[in-house]
This record gives C-alpha cells, sequence and structure tokens, in this order.
C-alpha cells in the first residue's frame, strides 16, 4: 500500500483492489525510481 501511495497518490491508491508484485532482478542491481519511470513510462506523475 505505502508503494502504491507514493506512484499514485493517497486518494487513487485508496480505490485499488488488487496489485501485483514483481522483481526486476533477483541478482543484479535495483533500479532507483528514475530507472522505474523510464522502464515503466505509465507510472510518470
Amino acid at each position: 500500500m505505502k508503494a502504491l501511495e507514493e506512484w499514485y497518490g493517497g486518494e487513487k491508491a485508496a480505490t485499488v483492489q488488487f496489485a501485483e508484485a514483481f522483481e526486476l532482478c533477483e541478482y543484479g542491481t535495483q533500479p532507483d525510481k528514475e530507472e522505474l519511470k523510464r522502464l515503466f513510462p505509465m507510472l510518470k506523475q
């Protein structure tokens, strides 16, 4: 829920019923917020 609020805002996150978690790379580097925005442009605020 915390991540949903961070990406979508509290009001919109409160309406989410289901969310799927995933891992980009188990052994690689962890992407920062800017890299995630590049990989998933639909998340840009």
